[in-house]
């Protein structure tokens, strides 16, 4: 079944569905009974096992008649009618405390329900739907159905729309915008059926129609929806919205469309496009706030997976099964954790940047990448087949663009919170001993360069350098001062900070602004290598035996400290300087690129 069939059919199912409800007379327990039950029998006599009282169930058609609370045919016999109708408050059915009270209408419901045999019937959405013929009649299949039942009430149809009204009603039924001038000029002057026809098929080809019935999707798969808790930050998804929009444009088909959301990146050899579908269940909600646990909340989102799978595609309440087998549905606690299972093999941890996050490029980025890694291909092959005196071309070449920056050397440190610092022979620094939740360094260096115009901070996150502590957020304040022998230090200013990646509201600039209530943060890069430039207020000249001394203050209580860290000095220009992760510039990847531009 395509998109355009779905809908059609779905609108034909709903206005069958009304338009003959007020002619039937034939009870049905769906739509007459199960009503009535649910709101005053279910929550003591349903599938709940904890809740049910004399255990009894009246929730289906077995279990209500293998007690004789139900005998088909007989009301009379039935303990249910009995219950019921009887004026003693001690055998009343619902009890009188409950609250509940049946109308003289749902008693006489209830009685000729089972005169007429007791038939129960399941839930719609447990039901397959099966293919109904429709009435006879010249006019369209769906048409069928309302002429039908307006015959049948002795109605006629409304009168036949103008022109210039069914081609504004159907331009904004599917693609949400009105027609246009020169369209609707047209089809007024020959409103024909194949020019109706064709004017349809030009509305369903336009990319308009994707975007507007998309919509509806949309508000399905909570797309909508902010990250939700503390912060209720906004999350970008746009991609998954176009993935949407292109599958109704393409008229995929619904088996399809159902398959790619909910295991796209289970396929053989899935497609970026099938994996991209399954951001359907990317828009569950995400904590920022500190100090939350990510398994929690991971526990949560696959929750709403479970919740919002079923509502969308069974048009089912689900939820209440995770505390408890469902008061006046057919599904049991164990059935819910049956289906929690399948949706918990996700690899998302409740982070602030959504990781693991998937590349998802558009088809015009996909083809630059490619041309890309077809220049990265020839420079890899130019290596590989490099001639005799590639490397002492290398070698002059490296001699004559030395690296922009140099690391310092660390010659003393002291911590407020006592905790040591290893330094490794590549010059990073790593932090050793219990992690504190706050403190200030103080740190001795050696420059290599005896000209200074900036500095390079590199933050490296845990994963990547072994360290005994967690975490990778700081909220950093900085300054330097120059020491030379028998004269105070002096404090160096420094501006123009920047980074590759700022936490909003807390930019590089302010780890040198000298307040402690500010700082430069990561929050939402927190697992990736960070880097930060300062540029000194006026070039410094390093006498001889000078040293610097940075100073470190980590003033938040929340173990927001730095765990490996390297520092740099440069006597570049430093409006040449970008805070990249490029540190060396002068690798042969780099000379491959510059004999090879």
């Amino acid at each position: 079944m395509t998109f355009t069939q779905f809908i059609f059919r779905s609108l034909a199912f709903l206005g069958l569905t009304t338009s003959f409800s007020a002619a039937e007379t034939v009870i049905n327990y769906s739509r007459d009974i199960r009503p009535i039950l649910s709101a005053n029998c279910f929550a003591c006599h349903g599938p709940d096992e904890e809740a049910r009282e004399a255990d009894l169930r009246l929730d289906s058609f077995e279990s209500a008649t293998e007690s004789d609370a139900i005998v088909p045919g007989k009301p009379d016999k039935s303990e249910l009618i009995a219950r019921i109708e009887t004026n003693d408050p001690d055998d009343l059915m619902p009890p009188p405390d409950s609250g509940h009270t049946l109308t003289p209408a749902q008693k006489t419901l209830l009685r000729d329900w089972i005169t007429s045999g007791g038939e129960y019937a399941r839930h719609w959405s447990f039901t397959p739907p099966t293919k109904t013929t429709p009435p006879t009649t010249s006019q369209n299949p769906i048409d069928a159905f309302i002429l039908a039942r307006l015959e049948n009430a002795h109605l006629a149809p409304s009168p036949k729309a103008d022109p210039s009204l069914l081609i504004r009603r159907v331009s904004l039924d599917l693609t949400g915008l009105p027609p246009t001038l020169e369209d609707a000029e047209a089809f007024t002057a020959n409103p024909s059926p194949e020019a109706f026809r064709v004017y349809v098929e030009k509305l369903l080809e336009s990319p308009a129609y994707g975007e507007h019935w998309a919509r509806m999707w949309l508000d399905l798969a909570r797309y909508a929806d902010t990250k939700g808790y503390e912060k209720d930050l906004p999350r970008t998804i746009w991609r998954y919205r176009d993935w949407v929009i292109d599958a109704f444009n393409a008229d995929m088909p619904y088996d399809e469309f159902t398959l790619h959301q909910l295991a796209g990146d289970l396929l053989p050899n899935a497609t970026n496009d099938q994996i991209l579908a399954t951001a359907f269940h990317r828009n569950t909600m995400t904590n920022d706030e500190g100090g939350t646990d990510d398994e929690e909340f991971r526990v949560a989102a696959v929750k709403d997976r479970v919740d919002t799978t079923m509502q969308v595609w069974m048009g089912l309440t689900m939820a209440c099964a995770k505390c408890h087998t469902h008061k006046y549905d057919p599904i049991s606690i164990e059935d819910y954790y049956s289906a929690y299972a399948i949706f918990n093999q996700t690899a998302d941890h409740d982070r602030s940047d959504d990781s693991p996050l998937h590349p998802t490029p558009t088809k015009t980025q996909a083809e630059q990448l490619a041309q890309l890694e077809k220049g990265l291909d020839e420079i890899n092959n130019s290596l590989a087949q490099k001639p005799d005196d590639f490397d002492s071309a290398f070698a002059t070449w490296k001699a004559q663009n030395p690296p922009a920056w140099k690391p310092v050397t660390m010659t003393a440190f002291e911590s407020k919170s006592g905790i040591t610092l290893e330094n490794r022979d590549d010059q990073i620094l790593v932090a050793r001993g219990t992690k504190p939740a706050e403190d200030a360094w103080a740190l001795t260096v050696t420059p290599a360069d005896p000209s200074i115009t900036a500095l390079r901070l590199d933050v490296f996150q845990p994963d990547a350098i072994p360290s005994d502590w967690k975490g990778g957020n700081f909220t950093i304040d900085f300054s330097l001062e120059l020491l030379v022998e028998g004269a105070p230090p002096q404090p160096i200013k420094l501006k123009n900070a920047r980074a590759g990646y700022e936490q909003k509201d807390w930019p590089a600039r302010n780890a040198i602004d000298g307040k402690k209530t500010t700082g430069w943060a990561v929050g939402g890069n927190d697992t990736k290598q960070n880097v930060a430039l300062f540029e000194l207020e006026k070039p410094l000249t390093i006498p001889p035996n000078a040293k610097l001394r940075f100073h470190l203050t980590f003033p938040y209580k929340n173990q927001l400290i730095i765990t490996s860290f390297r520092f740099a000095t440069t006597s570049s220009n430093p409006a040449t300087l970008s805070p990249d992760l490029d540190f060396t510039g002068s690798s042969e990847a780099h000379f491959a690129q510059h004999i090879h531009p």
